[in-house]
């Protein structure tokens, strides 16, 4: 499954680990927002590692999960071809 993850996280340092982390497990298709595809046990790791870089008052990422139906639905307008799927990201 595809999951779109954007984020807003405030702190530069959380900012930059969570860009890293998000780096590790799919491509940047804007300045905050991510393409990954993770197979059940890396989805369970993204959420854990992000956990110690969002303030839940402040912070928001988002992972919107999109199905196989959905990902053949999205249209790119301007720059960047639409999401592939990824066989293996090195984390």
């Amino acid at each position: 499954m595809l999951y779109i993850a954007p984020y807003d996280i405030t702190p530069d340092a959380d900012r930059g680990k969570v860009h890293t982390l998000l780096s590790s497990f799919g491509n940047r298709v804007q300045y905050s927002v991510f393409e990954c595809w993770p197979g059940e046990r890396e989805f369970a790791r993204i959420k854990a590692e992000l956990a110690p870089y969002v303030t839940a008052e402040f912070d928001p990422v988002r992972l919107y999960g999109l199905c196989g139906a959905c990902v053949r639905q999205v249209e790119v307008i301007g720059w960047g071809d639409p999401p592939k799927e990824v066989d293996t990201w090195v984390a």
